[in-house]
């Protein structure tokens, strides 16, 4: 082929790939072939140098299992909001002692969270807390000393009381005391005798503490001032199937999940759990012996709160 016949094509072919108006010389299709040349060799140049870079980047953190002659390329999963791992909220906290106001409070579910998305941060997040009035409640634990003062002899009706009589003779009236055991404000049965005498026998989860205080009146008493119409009992025939005790039950501690009630078979105090399990001296307070059930117990509640 004649020189200028290569000429002549190598003009077209440019003037095919750089518009059908381009005019070139030899020359200059010369020189667009030697640049196009030159530009595919940098490219190439810089591919394999931004490749050793990254060959020694990994290497230098022990990440050359990722090396690979071929890479697959993935969408990160984006890291949902610190809102979907609240905790549930706490239960109320008690009005049984004066307060004026109940709290609960909800945090966050860090180690679910931290488990489920390891590089996502939500320790900055606060605790929520909820404030309210306490309920317009009548009834108020008082010391026994003052329980004292205030009973008339021949009525005790301004106290809370699982039955009017006990199944034994001797003991004239049954009533609810509590007192501080390990932290917590556990229940019990108050009897007063026809001696005068008044037994507290505190009911726990463990033991029951037989005429705990005795003479010097180391517990609390529950005094109702506006009478029986102010209290009701409700039956609670699920028993531990549910544990969504009404607002309006009395507790003996909010804290620490303790609900008064009564144990069917005797109509006698007795101590409800948050998980629905009832506890109750089965000796008329006479040692410490202690049962529990899982139904037949009725909630002490107040009307009107």
């Amino acid at each position: 082929m004649a020189p200028t016949d290569h000429a002549h094509r190598t003009v077209r072919y440019l003037s095919g790939q750089y518009g059908e108006n381009a005019v070139l010389t030899v020359g200059q299709a010369s020189r667009k072939r030697q640049e196009k040349s030159r530009s595919t060799k940098n490219l190439a140049e810089k591919t394999v140098d931004n490749w050793n870079k990254l060959t020694t980047v990994l290497k230098r953190y022990s990440l050359k299992h990722l090396l690979s002659s071929q890479f697959s390329f993935s969408f990160l999963e984006a890291c949902p909001p610190c809102g979907d791992y609240w905790k549930p909220w706490t239960g109320w906290t008690s009005c049984t002692n004066g307060e004026k106001t109940q709290t609960r409070s909800k945090s966050l579910d860090l180690n679910k969270q931290t488990s489920e998305f390891t590089g996502m941060d939500c320790s900055h997040v606060e605790d929520r807390i909820e404030n309210r009035d306490c309920p317009d409640s009548h009834l108020k634990w008082i010391s026994a000393s003052t329980a004292k003062s205030l009973r008339n002899p021949e009525n005790y009706a301004n106290f809370v009381m699982p039955m009017n009589r006990y199944k034994y003779p001797e003991n004239k009236y049954q009533m609810f005391c509590r007192a501080e055991i390990d932290g917590c404000n556990y229940p019990g049965s108050l009897l007063v005798r026809t001696d005068g005498r008044w037994v507290c026998s505190i009911i726990t989860q463990g033991k029951i503490y037989f005429d705990y205080g005795g003479h010097h009146n180391l517990y609390q008493v529950l005094w109702n001032p506006n009478g029986p119409a102010n209290i009701a009992w409700l039956p609670w025939a699920s028993g531990s199937d549910s544990t969504s005790f009404p607002d309006k039950s009395v507790k003996s501690d909010a804290a620490c999940g303790l609900t008064l009630g009564r144990y069917n078979d005797y109509n006698e105090a007795a101590m409800v759990t948050s998980d629905g399990n009832v506890y109750y001296n089965d000796g008329g307070s006479y040692d410490n012996d202690w049962e529990w059930d899982n139904n037949e117990y009725d909630i002490l509640i107040e009307k009107g709160v």
